[in-house]
């Protein structure tokens, strides 16, 4: 049985060599080889990469040695696993969910500390591309963000790391060119990486204040739709397992001109105003809201300005509690392990 080879370390190598290893391995998957298939001759490839015979060489030694292909006495260099290819050498794009001009949300600007943070202790080099078309468009393209495409282009980047969605166009082009790309992010239609379950939240919420006798819920979400798909589905079936539970949309709008965490300040106070309009006979009992910064302006409202105590139910994050003016139910989401998953997929 033949030894694995003991992975060297790039510690030594040049930028030239490094940047060859990456290239190598980027063809190997973009070209889907498996175990088995051959990669073309030195000779072959030296005008494909502008390399010297030296710098490809050494490149190739450590493929060699990381066990991701193997020299065959008279067959030539044949993949071995693909998998094993040193990551620490990867340079990870990680476009950004906000453009130049805006604050970031609160839990974008937490996720994406933590998921660079996960790619340092990984040993991966991470860039961060600002959105310059965030306000335009739902679905977004490579050439949204800046410098993007100019570094996909150049080979620059080996994997992408996202926590917003791409077109289907340009997510086809980066596997063709072998760059792995993976999602971290709130959006249940990402085709791989990790994603909140908002549908637990909305089931599990509405079970817990049914258990508490809560009988007319109000679902807090922005004006325009239902809300997340997933969330309104899970929260109106747990409902429809009581038959005297109401459930209802409170809708609200954020002002105009506010990002960020003073958009969703806002938005909570006018969820409230909204609220405190309305006779007692038609206010919920209880309240789900996914925002935890909807949900404290909106409480702290409620406290000031109004007699109305209903139950409520929020979303919460561990790395950065807020605080809220009224007794809550905690639905605790741990962003560090999300963003720990996501690097994970990414790397495995």
């Amino acid at each position: 049985m033949r030894a694995r080879p003991t992975k060297q370390s790039f510690s030594t190598s040049t930028a030239r060599e490094r940047e060859l290893y990456r290239l190598l391995v980027q063809k190997i998957h973009g070209e889907g080889l498996q175990p088995g298939d051959k990669l073309p001759p030195q000779e072959t490839m030296r005008p494909e990469f502008g390399a010297s015979s030296a710098s490809l060489s050494k490149a190739m030694d450590k493929l060699v040695a990381d066990g991701v292909v193997e020299r065959k006495t008279r067959v030539g260099t044949v993949v071995v696993d693909p998998g094993a290819a040193d990551l620490s050498a990867w340079t990870v794009a990680l476009p950004l969910n906000w453009d130049l001009g805006s604050a970031p949300a609160p839990f974008y600007a937490r996720l994406t500390c933590m998921l660079q943070q996960g790619l340092a202790l990984a040993g991966c080099e991470c860039r961060a591309y600002p959105n310059m078309a965030f306000a335009l468009t739902r679905t977004h393209r490579t050439t949204d963000f800046l410098n993007l495409q100019e570094d996909i282009d150049i080979g620059l980047i080996d994997a992408v790391l996202t926590t917003t969605d791409l077109d289907d166009a340009d997510l086809h082009d980066l596997d063709e060119r072998g760059i792995s790309t993976c999602f971290a992010t709130v959006w249940n239609q990402a085709p791989c990486g990790t994603v909140i379950d908002g549908g637990a939240f909305g089931r599990d919420a509405c079970r817990a204040l049914a258990a508490r006798g809560a009988q007319h819920i109000g679902l807090v979400l922005p004006s325009g739709g239902t809300g997340p798909e997933e969330f309104w589905g899970a929260a109106a079936h747990a409902a429809e397992t009581y038959s005297n539970m109401k459930l209802e949309r409170i809708g609200f709008t954020f002002p105009r001109g506010t990002t960020g965490a003073d958009k969703s300040l806002a938005g909570g106070r006018n969820a409230a105003a909204a609220l405190m309009t309305r006779p007692d006979d038609k206010l919920p009992d209880a309240l789900v809201i996914p925002d935890d910064h909807v949900a404290s302006a909106l409480t702290h409202l409620l406290r000031l300005e109004s007699d109305y105590r209903p139950l409520v139910a929020v979303t919460t994050h561990r790395a950065a509690p807020m605080v809220f003016h009224l007794p809550v139910l905690h639905f605790e989401l741990d962003d560090q392990h999300l963003a720990g998953r996501a690097v994970e997929m990414l790397l495995a």
